[in-house]
Parts: C-alpha cells; sequence; structure tokens
C-alpha cells in the first residue's frame, strides 16, 4: 500500500471491487487509510471498522469472483486438523456439487492475488468467511482438539503434569506430615523438637521474609500515558484475547463493555470467548447479543478434565496473535493495558515470557471477606510479585491479566489441563525453562466473593492446585535446576512449600509460640537450648504477625485504599479461615483432584470504580454445584 504518502491513492484491490457493489467510495477510502495506519490488509481494516461484517464481505467477493458463497456449511472431510485449517484458509469439504471440494477463506495478500488474477480460483471452491472456517474445522476436529488440549503436555513431558499424579494414600501422608512434625516435637527431648520445629517452620520464616523484603523495596511508579502510545499502531503485534467463561450468562453484558473498551487497532486484536460444549445458557446469552468485529465465540469439546486450562489449550491451537492474554469473565482490564503490555514487551529482552498484570478487587465494600480480599490482591499484586520480578525470582502467576509472547508459551507446553490452579504451575514452568516474568504496573479491576460459602470454594481449589504445583515441581530437580539456578529452584520450593505451610500451618505455629511465649515469661528458661528456643519462637510469633501487617499497610498506601485499621487487626481470623481452606483442599486432592470448584460473578453490591454491574439489592442465589 506504499508510506504515507499513499494516503490519497484509490482503494487496493482487495476492497475496491466493493464500489460496484454500492459500497461508498469515501467508506472504502477510510478503510484505505486505517489499513495503512494500522498495517494490515484493507479489508480487514474495513471489517474491523464494522463498515462491512465479516459474512457481507465474504458474499460481495464471492460473487465478485463468480463463485458460490457457501450459504450452509459444507461438511470438511475425515483428517481435518484445526491449526493447518487457520494456517491456510482452506478446508477440504465433501461435494456440494459436482467437483467442488474445498472451502475456502481468503485473506491478506492471498486475497489481493486471488482478485487480482481471478482466473487462478478453481471451480471446485466454496467461499466461507474465516470464522466459520474455523468453526467447521473446528467441528470436524473436535475429538483431536479435545485429546490435544488435555495430554499434549503431559505426553511430552510428563514431570510437568499433574495427571499422572500419586496415589491418594500418597498424599494422606504428605497431609499428615505436618500434625506429625508438631507431635514428634513434643514427644521428643528438648533438643530434638527444637530441632523439628525449627526445620517445619522454615518455609514459614523464608516466605515472611520475602514478604517483608518486598515491603521495603522501593515503590515503582506506574508507566506514563504516553509509555503506551510509543510504538505506532502499524508497529503493534497482533494480539489474542483469551477469555474462558462457564456458566456466565448474567455477566456477559459486562464481559462485553470490557472487550469493546480496548485502545487497541480492532483489526490487529481478536478475543476469543470460550464456552463449554454444555454450556447452553451462556450460548443463548451470546447469541442475544452483538459481538464486535473481532471477536469470535469458540466453543470447546466436550473432553476431560473439565477445567479452564484445557479450554485455554483448545483456543490456544487456533490463536493468531504474537501475544496473547487471558482474562476473566468479570474482568475488567485498563483501556490501554494491551497497549502498555505491547509497549514493555518490545522494550525487554526475549527471556521475558510473560507480564503479569496488576488485579484490583473492585466490590470492596460487599462484606468483611471483600475487604480483606482487597487487602490480600493488594499485597500480592502491588508489593510480592513486583518484588520476585524485579529480583528475576519465579512468579506464580495470577491466572488472569497475564500476558505471554505466544512463541514463549507455546515452546513451554501451554497450560496443565489438569492443574486447578494452572497460573502458578505456568510461571514456574516458564522460569525452569530459562523464562522470565515481569511486572505490569496496569490494573484489571475483579469481582471478590462476597460470601464465606463461595469464598471458601475458590480458595479450596486453589490451595488444591498449590498442592499439585509442589507435587510437579518437585519432580526432575536436575532439569529445573539447569534452567533455573539453584537460587531460583530455591526460591521456588520455598514459594510453593511456604504458602502451603503458612496457610495449613497457621493454627499451628501460631498455638505453640504463644504457648511457649507463656511459658516463658512463667518459668524462664535455665538452658541456653531453652532460651535458644525462646527467642526463636518469638522471633517467629513476631515476624510473622509484621509479614501480615506491614505489607498489608503498604500495599493499601501504593493502591490509595482506605481501609479500617480494625480490619487489618483481623487479619488472623482471615488468615484462620484461609487455613481452613487448605486443609480442605488437601482433601479435595485425595478423592476429587481436577473438580473445579466454580465461583459465580455477577453477584458485587458495590463498586469502587464504577466498573461492575451492581446487583439490586435481593437475596442472593445459592451457590451452583461444583464444576
Amino acid at each position: 500500500m506504499g508510506g504515507d504518502g499513499a494516503r490519497d491513492l484509490a482503494p487496493p484491490p482487495e476492497i475496491s471491487f466493493l464500489m460496484a457493489q454500492g459500497v461508498p467510495a469515501s467508506q472504502l477510502m477510510l478503510a484505505t487509510r486505517r489499513a495503512q495506519d494500522w498495517g494490515v490488509g484493507a479489508e480487514a481494516a474495513l471489517i474491523g471498522l464494522g463498515i462491512l461484517d465479516e459474512e457481507a464481505f465474504y458474499r460481495a467477493l464471492a460473487a465478485h469472483l463468480g463463485v458460490p458463497y457457501a450459504r450452509r456449511d459444507p461438511r470438511p472431510l475425515p483428517g481435518t486438523r484445526l491449526g493447518d485449517a487457520v494456517a491456510t484458509g482452506i478446508l477440504r469439504v465433501e461435494g456440494a456439487g459436482p467437483g467442488r471440494r474445498y472451502a475456502l477463506a481468503p485473506a491478506g495478500m492471498g486475497l489481493r492475488r486471488l482478485i487480482e488474477r481471478p482466473g487462478r480460483v478453481l471451480p471446485s471452491v466454496v467461499i466461507v468467511t474465516p470464522t466459520r472456517l474455523r468453526t467447521m474445522a473446528r467441528g470436524a476436529d473436535a475429538g483431536g482438539v479435545a485429546h490435544r488440549a488435555s495430554h499434549d503436555l503431559a505426553d511430552a513431558e510428563p514431570d510437568f503434569s499433574i495427571r499422572d499424579a500419586p496415589p491418594p494414600a500418597a498424599i494422606v501422608l504428605a497431609m499428615a506430615a505436618l500434625p506429625c512434625a508438631a507431635l514428634a516435637a513434643g514427644l521428643a527431648p528438648a533438643a530434638v523438637g527444637a530441632a523439628i520445629m525449627a526445620l517445619a517452620s522454615l518455609p514459614f520464616l523464608t516466605l515472611v521474609l520475602l514478604r517483608l523484603a518486598a515491603a521495603a523495596e522501593p515503590f515503582r511508579p506506574n508507566l506514563p500515558l504516553a509509555f503506551a502510545f510509543g510504538l505506532r499502531d502499524r508497529d503493534l503485534p497482533r494480539y489474542t484475547v483469551l477469555v474462558p467463561l462457564y456458566r456466565e450468562a448474567a455477566i456477559l453484558p459486562q464481559t462485553l463493555r470490557a472487550m469493546r473498551s480496548l485502545n487497541y487497532p480492532p483489526a490487529r486484536l481478536e478475543v476469543k470467548f470460550l464456552v463449554e460444549a454444555d454450556d447452553a445458557e451462556t450460548q443463548q446469552a451470546f447469541a442475544a447479543l452483538e459481538l464486535p468485529p473481532q471477536a469470535e465465540i469458540v466453543v470447546v469439546p466436550d473432553g476431560q478434565p473439565r477445567t479452564k486450562p484445557r479450554a485455554l489449550n483448545a483456543a490456544l491451537e487456533e490463536a493468531t496473535g504474537q501475544l496473547v492474554v487471558v482474562y476473566d469473565a468479570e474482568d475488567v482490564p485498563d483501556p490501554l493495558q494491551l497497549r502498555f503490555a505491547a509497549a514493555l514487551f518490545h522494550t525487554l529482552p526475549a527471556d521475558v515470557a510473560c507480564l503479569q498484570g496488576r488485579l484490583v478487587i473492585d466490590n470492596t465494600e460487599d462484606s468483611w471477606l471483600t475487604r480483606m480480599f482487597t487487602v490480600e490482591y493488594a499485597q500480592l499484586f502491588d508489593v510480592l510479585n513486583p518484588f520476585l520480578a524485579q529480583h528475576r525470582l519465579p512468579v506464580p502467576l495470577g491466572g488472569t491479566s497475564t500476558h505471554f509472547r505466544m512463541e514463549a508459551l507455546r515452546r513451554a507446553g501451554g497450560w496443565d489441563a489438569w492443574n486447578v490452579t494452572e497460573d502458578a504451575d505456568l510461571g514456574l514452568r516458564l522460569s525452569t525453562l530459562g523464562y522470565r516474568t515481569a511486572d505490569l504496573p496496569s490494573a484489571t479491576v475483579e469481582e471478590a466473593p462476597s460470601t464465606l460459602g463461595r469464598w471458601l470454594g475458590q480458595r479450596t481449589r486453589w490451595f488444591k492446585g498449590w498442592a499439585q504445583v509442589a507435587i510437579t515441581f518437585w519432580r526432575a530437580p536436575r532439569r529445573r535446576i539447569a534452567g533455573m539456578g539453584v537460587t531460583r529452584w530455591l526460591a521456588g520450593h520455598m514459594l510453593i512449600l511456604g504458602t502451603l505451610a503458612s496457610a495449613a500451618g497457621f493454627p499451628l505455629f501460631t498455638l505453640v509460640a504463644i504457648a511457649n511465649l507463656v511459658g516463658t515469661f512463667q518459668t524462664p528458661p535455665s538452658s541456653w537450648l531453652g532460651s535458644s528456643v525462646a527467642g526463636y519462637f518469638a522471633v517467629l510469633f513476631g515476624s510473622g504477625f509484621a509479614a501480615m501487617v506491614v505489607p498489608a499497610w503498604t500495599a493499601m498506601r501504593r493502591r490509595r485504599l482506605s481501609i479500617p485499621l480494625r480490619h487489618l487487626a483481623l487479619l488472623p481470623v482471615y488468615y484462620l479461615l484461609m487455613s481452613w481452606a487448605a486443609w480442605r483442599g488437601l482433601f479435595e486432592l485425595a478423592h476429587a483432584p481436577t473438580r473445579w470448584n466454580k465461583t459465580e460473578h455477577g453477584l458485587a453490591r458495590s463498586s469502587r470504580t464504577g466498573a461492575l454491574t451492581i446487583r439490586p439489592e435481593g437475596p442472593s442465589p445459592p451457590p451452583p454445584a461444583d464444576a
């Protein structure tokens, strides 16, 4: 199309034929200029601007070429593979008439060559839209897509997948380790008991030190607004947005508003809403809504396990972006987030495979639980994760607002379909392969569960997944160390074990520490060992409490949150609830390892930013059954 000096030339061949079919020249020129600005084909700009929808354009193209437009989807031939069809825009199909054996959805330079040399169109061709071609290929290859989404990583890298998990008996024995250690410490001689407790509390103490060090790290301000526009539109990479949904009909209008608000050239963007095949309610809700031109619904083929990472893997096979991001249904990202991420990836070295956006709870005032959730997320995404990223340590990802280089994500094998905390697992696997995660100081607001039942179900799944991550991370230590280095490998273990130990062992450590301190005051120790043990537990108790409050206070200041101090004083109660969830997760791991405890959305009764859809006052519906 030429450079900036070509802005007043006639529309290029791939859209100029539309003038003969009644499309105004002014609109074709607008599409031509946008195509130059965005660095895309003119037909992509035309459709992205909404001047013509995809079906209208390809109907007009078929009429211009003198070939049939498929009014009904022809049946693909056996052996169809989804990825091949997406890459070529060609699909072999059963004959819809004499000699017709190909469905064709031309785009880009292939479309231009076809129009410039129409004699090359074979009589065996029918024209379809790219969306219909993907849908047909997806249906024909449903069994293959389902199998690959579930098993490709586990088959290729069994050490990196939890699919072949240890038997439940081994998990139960592992669960018993912490109380057994406490019992052994109580029955053993003083020196042995002290050593056992010190060893058992080491992951907890390590996580405490990490949290305190993160709180002491200098605050790094947000990126300036101009940074988002550091790349010209034509230099922006193609972006794939994946939005997995399950039983989310109530929140779809909010989801669509959030996706429409993304400030990114529509012709360089594809948004895929991932819906399970049996989720008729969400599919029907979509049918009543108008999708933006760059969006489509991907019906994920039936298969096991029924998890979010399996759906993501299924969509990854047909994604065409150079960068990819995952958003949950209730997410409302900063409209400039994709531009910020693309510009940041452009400035960072190739070993940065992922950017973790900052998740912010927005329905803070719904309940005490949502206030605590708000503080917790502020600590994680404004304090701890930026610290880990800055010091090149493994970052357990947050599951949403995670932006990837597509090449690195595919090299890592995508997500483990069998892990219910697939985000943390993927972050550690990327580190094993020598990649890094960087902080993306761009906010995505979310809705937190406001009732104990919903909170507990979600948190049970998270802790079950963390236990799964712990199991896989113990595997192949030589390979892990070779890819990560000893320091990062040890840091990964301390993060995983510290998270599990601090949650599951919080009541035990607290009681032992308090009992020891009370005993010390009542009967001062008479030996150096007794004094050392008393001092250790005093440090453990004091630093543990500081690691609750100091990062929380730091995060609140950074996020400019205003939550009464009395709520911070109740953080130990919140940690007791997390301990309950951790033990539930460990027990569930033994009998339902892949069960996905679905969190219901669209129930917010408050929104600090106004981004969330507020639910009218009234009784809340019962929580859904486990997915």
